[in-house]
């Protein structure tokens, strides 16, 4: 079986989106697991955010999405496809990686990334 954090490069990972995806994904990552890796989330949805912070020694809170994207080479983006707004105005370098767990029914415009 491969380790949780495969995604999470150098052992550490970054999420924009705090919702039962990114819990389940943290919870996956941490949750008995001998050396989970470092994760990073935004403070959106504060409760679920300071709930796995709490339960996991090695879950932090960054002070917005900015800063994850700053501090991240893969980035796991969370998000329901009507919150996808939350990406606009975000700088995302060149050479981020960016995996989309994106969830949603209906397809909706998609915002226009710029590296």
């Amino acid at each position: 079986m491969l380790p949780g954090h495969v995604l999470c490069q150098g052992d550490n990972c970054r999420l924009i989106g705090v919702g039962a995806i990114a819990a389940a994904i943290v919870s996956g990552f941490c949750e008995d697991v001998a050396q989970p890796p470092t994760v990073i989330l935004p403070p959106r949805n504060t409760a679920i955010a300071a709930d796995l912070a709490a339960r996991y020694a090695t879950v932090t809170v960054c002070p917005d999405n900015q800063a994850v994207l700053n501090a991240a080479d893969v980035v796991i983006l969370c998000l329901r496809p009507q919150d996808a707004a939350a990406l606009a105005g975000l700088t995302f370098r060149s050479d981020l990686v960016i995996v989309s767990a994106m969830a949603g029914g209906k397809r909706c415009a998609e915002p226009t990334l710029r590296l």
